[in-house]
């Protein structure tokens, strides 16, 4: 009924009365069909046979028109079943419905978070192993995970396929931000950084003349722009990064960098008296004794930095008593 046919051991010859042949353990009958070589000759025994696991004895005998008999003898092994099918199969963040042991490939979608399956196989034979490969960090879009059945000899195996299909990332956070200088001197952000907090502020002394900007996305199939090298000007300089996730999310973080002028005077020279206490750029006031016949007075301040200007240089005329 297969259309299977299995060979005799021996070969058959009319003359060799005993055989062997092995047949796999999915068989369950076989049709025995033989021809006499005596036309008139009768032969019993042939026809379909149920077959059990291990030896099988069929025997077929030739009756010859005088009487005489001949009799044959086969032996069927059959092997036993390797039942490599699923009895079922579960997957807790995707359930599969209908599930059927003849169907072995099945489509799955999971949320973005998901990074591996929760599987339970369970296999119709219990000696038979569980293999699952494929289900350990899944990416975005398409997955194959596979989960294959193995008999206990592992000579037989059969294979059950899962494609799944996980939603593209909306995560659009960073896992890091970091400012450092033309030394590579990390500049520290105000607030510290939380990826949660899209405003920070940064100030850097007037000789810092450039800065490179860095961002890490959590996700890494999230795209960052707006990192590199940022030349600074003089007060408020502002640097947006935008992180756009693998659908589209966008999120923005700023960094305002304020780079300070030096306002610092170097010296303050006047061409009579002295000043007291004696100059110290983070002195802001000073005093100086004149006698009372000197009705004029000029001051020479010197700036630290050249980027700024020094207003109230000059001559002054000077009144009895105090004169700021």
């Amino acid at each position: 009924a297969t259309g299977i046919f299995w060979n005799l051991s021996p070969k058959f010859n009319k003359t060799t009365y005993e055989y062997t042949t092995t047949i796999s353990g999915i068989y369950d009958k076989v049709t025995i069909e033989a021809v006499p070589d005596d036309s008139n000759a009768i032969v019993t025994g042939t026809g379909e046979y149920d077959i059990k696991t291990g030896m099988n004895e069929i025997t077929l005998i030739v009756t010859a028109k005088d009487g005489s008999k001949s009799t044959y003898k086969i032996n069927i092994l059959k092997e036993a079943e390797r039942n490599v099918n699923l009895k079922s199969l579960d997957v807790l963040e995707s359930p599969i419905d209908n599930f059927d042991k003849g169907t072995t490939k099945y489509e799955l979608n999971v949320s973005e978070d998901v990074n591996k399956l929760t599987i339970n196989a369970i296999p119709e034979d219990s000696s038979a192993s569980i293999i699952i490969v494929g289900n350990e960090n899944l990416v975005s879009g398409v997955n194959y995970v596979n989960v294959i059945v193995m008999s206990s000899d592992k000579t037989a195996s059969k294979t059950y396929q899962l494609k799944v299909n996980k939603e593209k990332s909306s995560n659009s956070y960073l896992k890091e931000l970091k400012v450092v200088n033309s030394n590579n001197e990390i500049i520290p952000l105000n607030p510290e950084f939380d990826k949660y907090t899209n405003s920070y502020n940064i100030e850097v002394d007037e000789n810092i003349e450039k800065v490179i900007v860095s961002a890490t996305p959590e996700n890494i199939m999230s795209t960052v722009t707006g990192t590199g090298e940022e030349s600074l000007a003089f007060g408020l300089n502002t640097k947006v990064i935008t992180v756009t996730s693998e659908n589209g999310t966008i999120n923005t973080y700023t960094i305002n960098i304020y780079k300070n002028y030096n306002l610092n005077l170097k010296d303050i020279i006047s061409d009579i008296g002295e000043l007291t206490p004696t100059f110290n750029k983070d002195i802001l006031e000073y005093n100086i004794k004149l006698p009372n016949n000197e009705t004029e007075i000029t001051f020479i301040a010197q700036r630290e930095s050249d980027k700024v200007k020094v207003l109230g240089n000059g001559t002054y005329n000077l009144s009895t008593g105090n004169n700021e």
